[in-house]
């Protein structure tokens, strides 16, 4: 079965800011699709632009994102079938005071 343009191409934006330190928080965007004529919705590309982690003396930290095609509890790996992409920054703080 091939597929036929019907459009062009367009992009989706958005900024998501974290509800609280250290929670784990995600949002939906909504595709108004026609179902009924077998709409379809194909990802070319996907930019994830992360905040930096903290910088704590000590301490681990890392902050993360992913896009995925359905609601997570979690920022979700490649791992999962339903993620289309992921990004993590990491700073290791050993060695600074």
């Amino acid at each position: 079965m091939g597929f036929k343009k019907t459009s062009d191409t367009i992009a989706v934006s958005f900024l998501q800011t974290e509800s609280a330190p250290n929670t784990f928080t995600q949002d939906e965007i909504a595709l108004q699709l026609d179902v009924l004529n077998n709409e379809i919705f194909v990802v070319l590309a996907v930019d994830i632009d992360l905040e930096a982690p903290d910088a704590l003396a000590a301490t681990n930290t890392e902050t993360g994102g992913s896009v995925t095609a359905t609601s997570q509890t979690a920022v979700a790996s490649l791992g999962n079938t339903n993620c289309i992409a992921t990004a993590k920054d990491v700073i290791r703080a050993a060695g600074f005071a």
